[in-house]
């Protein structure tokens, strides 16, 4: 399996994807638009990275080049902008939303839901299309939270869960578990897969679940300092 990455981000989510993905052969093309953290970790990983200028067309149009070229099987998103229909349209396009879409969509995500004393702080994975954060959702993840939360706490929370939902991206593309059609915006799971009351569908992968199970008790014993 080849995953096209998309990136302007620290590239903390992208590192432990890798490691809950390395013993699955899976190989990464990261494509940036500016110099950002996830550019190093590629480099420390011997990931091919390429940086591309342009408007939003621009760049989506030299990104699915370049991934054509590298035979890639789907691209995943960790962008802070828009990409176009010259990306989403040819590959099947995922993004990974800090929320429980359809509830706070668009950037400041995290920080509408503590504003709000969200009771569940949750992530979506999505496939991208026209209008921002609005594709066929493929995958969520939720926990339940009591306010007042910190913003520390809720970030850290999101970040277990958004590596979760990349992880689980991998494993979907490699199980052909999705019915896709880019150009029709249109994602469906194949089979009905098994699911938990905070994961739907849940990542079966003995180690990727190793792995989050790692992040998820460091993450418990930063919380109890």
């Amino acid at each position: 399996m080849r995953l096209g990455v998309i990136a302007s981000s620290n590239g903390e989510t992208f590192a432990q994807m890798c490691r809950g993905a390395e013993h699955l052969g899976v190989s990464f093309t990261v494509i940036t638009d500016r110099p950002c953290g996830i550019e190093a970790v590629a480099r420390e990983r011997d990931i091919p990275c390429r940086r591309i200028d342009g408007d939003r067309h621009e760049f989506s149009r030299q990104a699915a080049r370049a991934l054509r070229a590298q035979s890639a099987d789907a691209v995943l998103l960790y962008f802070n902008r828009l990409v176009g229909p010259e990306l989403y349209e040819h590959f099947p396009t995922y993004n990974v939303h800090p929320s429980l879409l359809p509830a706070f969509p668009g950037f400041g995500a995290l920080e509408g839901a503590r504003e709000r004393e969200a009771r569940y702080v949750g992530a979506t994975l999505h496939l991208a299309t026209e209008q921002a954060d609005s594709g066929p959702i493929v995958a969520q993840v939720c926990a339940a939270v009591w306010p007042p939360c910190s913003a520390t706490e809720i970030a850290e929370l999101s970040f277990v869960q958004r590596v979760y939902l990349s992880l689980l991206c991998v494993e979907l593309v490699l199980d052909d578990a999705l019915d896709v059609d880019p150009a029709g915006g249109s994602a469906r799971h194949v089979a009905r897969r098994p699911f938990t009351d905070r994961c739907n569908p849940a990542i079966q992968d003995p180690g990727m679940l190793a792995l989050i199970d790692e992040l998820e008790a460091a993450r418990a014993r930063k919380a109890a300092r």
